[in-house]
Parts: C-alpha cells; sequence; structure tokens
C-alpha cells in the first residue's frame, strides 16, 4: 500500500501482532501526519481477519504503509522488518500497545532542526536540561539510562553503520541496540518523553519476566554492554565480570520491586526472590533487597488506598 517513493524525514515504525484496537490508538496518538512523515505498520503474520480489518481501519490513511508478513517471523525479525521497509532520513519505533505523548513529533522536529546531524534521541527524563548532547563512545553508553523502547529515535546513518536489531536478543533487542548505537554515534537525551508505556496484563516485560531465559538474556545483554563501557580497561575481563554482576542484581532488585505484593505477578516474585537470596550474600547486598520490598509494599499500599477512594467517590 505505497503513498508515495520520496524519502520522508520521519519513518515512524510501528510493528505488530494480532491487534488492531492497539494499533489504531498508537496511530491516533500520532496525529495528523505531515507531509514529510510516513508510518510503516507490519503485521506479523496475523490471521487474515485481523489484517483484514487493520486494512479496512487505518489502511487507507495518508501517509501510512501497512504490510503483513506471511509467516510470524519473530518480535526482533519484525522490527527489522519495519527498518528495511522504512525511507525517512529519522526513524522511530512505536509499539502498537504503546502512544506518543501529545506534541511529540512538534518537539520533535524542534530536536532535529537543532541538532541535524546522525545521532541516537533518546528520553532520559533524569537529564538536569531539557536537551543535553553527549559523544559518542564508552562514557555516554556508561551514563545511558534505559527507556522504553517507544519513542526514541535515530538517524539513518546509524542504521546504514550498525545495523538492525541483534536478533540474539529476544527481549532486550532495543536496549542493546541503543548502548550500541551511542558507542559509535552521539546521543541526544530529552528530558521529556515522547512516548508513554501503557502498562496492562498483556505487556511483554510480564511476559517475558516470566520465560525461563529471561536472566541469561539479560546476561548477555549486560556482557555486551561491558564491552563497550569497558573497551579500554586495563583488566578488561574482571571489570566485565564486575558490570554483569552489578547488572544482574538490578535486574533482580527491578523485578521484585514491581511484583512484591502486586495481585496476578506472584508466580515472577516466588521465581525470582530466591535467586535473589542466594546473590544477597553481603550486608550492602541484603539491606538494598530489604530496601526494594519495603518500597514495593508501600507502593501496593499506597494502589490499595487510591482504589479505595475511587470506590466511595464513585
Amino acid at each position: 500500500m505505497e503513498q508515495s517513493t520520496s524519502s520522508p524525514l520521519f519513518s515512524i515504525l510501528i510493528p505488530t501482532w494480532k491487534r488492531v484496537q492497539p494499533v489504531v490508538q498508537a496511530l491516533d496518538s500520532i496525529g495528523q501526519l505531515a507531509a514529510d512523515t510516513e508510518v510503516v505498520i507490519v503485521d506479523n503474520g496475523s490471521e487474515p481477519c485481523i489484517f483484514e480489518e487493520l486494512q479496512s481501519r487505518v489502511g487507507s490513511r495518508p501517509g501510512v504503509r501497512l504490510f503483513r508478513n506471511e509467516q510470524n517471523l519473530g518480535m526482533v525479525k519484525n522490527w527489522n522488518r519495519c527498518l528495511e521497509l522504512a525511507r525517512g532520513e529519522w526513524l522511530g519505533l512505536l509499539c502498537s500497545d504503546d502512544c506518543y505523548r501529545p506534541d511529540a513529533i512538534r518537539r520533535l522536529r524542534k530536536v532535529v532542526t537543532a541538532h541535524p546531524d546522525p545521532a541516537l534521541i533518546i528520553q532520559d527524563p533524569a537529564v538536569e536540561a531539557g536537551m543535553v548532547v553527549s559523544p559518542a563512545g564508552s562514557e555516554t553508553v556508561r551514563d545511558l539510562r534505559l527507556p522504553i523502547a517507544s519513542g526514541n529515535f535515530w538517524h539513518r546513518s546509524v542504521y546504514e553503520a550498525i545495523g538492525g536489531f541483534d536478533e540474539r536478543f529476544e527481549y532486550s533487542a532495543d536496549g542493546e541496540y541503543w548502548y550500541r548505537a551511542a558507542f559509535s554515534f552521539p546521543v541526544v537525551k530529552v528530558r521529556e518523553p515522547f512516548a508513554e508505556y501503557l502498562p496492562h496484563d498483556d505487556n511483554y516485560m510480564w511476559q517475558t519476566w516470566r520465560r525461563p531465559d529471561y536472566l541469561q538474556q539479560s546476561e548477555l545483554l549486560a556482557r555486551t554492554v561491558a564491552g563497550y563501557v569497558n573497551s579500554a580497561s586495563p583488566d578488561r575481563d574482571a571489570a566485565i565480570e564486575g558490570y554483569v554482576s552489578m547488572a544482574l542484581w538490578g535486574t533482580l532488585l527491578s523485578i521484585l520491586e514491581s511484583t512484591f505484593l502486586k495481585q496476578g505477578k506472584h508466580d515472577i516474585f516466588n521465581c525470582y526472590f530466591p535467586k535473589a537470596l542466594r546473590q544477597a550474600g553481603n550486608p550492602g547486598r541484603a539491606g538494598q533487597l530489604l530496601k526494594a520490598l519495603c518500597a514495593a509494599a508501600w507502593r501496593r499500599v499506597q494502589e490499595l488506598f487510591k482504589d479505595s477512594r475511587g470506590d466511595v467517590n464513585g
């Protein structure tokens, strides 16, 4: 469903599988498409009836290019299929169950006008200024805070230089890509996010945490990043092992804090809590574990209080 053969300024990539309404919502969040913006939607081999509904609801919209894989390629290969089909100068991933914030594209235009050279544009609410530019290299990789997959943009030159998403990473291909890009290209950190993660019980995060190889995949990512961070370290091997240990510990704490006393997520907590106990072999880590669980418990109390007030007000 080609619209034009011209090269747009922006290509927004929406990979999807067995979704219609979320795709419509993601597309609607972009707003009216300007003439220099295309949206590439690739359905990853859903049933014909689902794709037909997608065609009916979004296929004829101006600027939208809708495709369907004959078979399911897997998530990361479908992301790369989106990249292969994109024609824009700047590329951006928007997962089909996420959405852009209001005025995201307008703000993006301001960023690429101020910094038109090839770079990675990444969301980082922790930066003090509204926008910070960091040079390519190990230090930028070390300081990178992983955002959600949606809402980041990168210049076509980045894609041409480093290639697509690494298909070895089943659950964190986006994170690995941002680190890889930051090692070779400048990073423009933007404080106000472009996209929002819409939490729901079917979010990919909950699915991946239930997979038996999630920690192995996390270790693969940590070792890859550690290679960039410690590329010039005199004791590179020891530095990599230390980085990997800290990264996996941080992953465990994040999972436990997100699932402790969380309705419907007890199986995830019960899976990872023994692993964390085995690694909490010193007072520092034991204290961090206790702090994470206390923070999670307090968050659950706040959620219950908020829900009870909503019931009363309703």
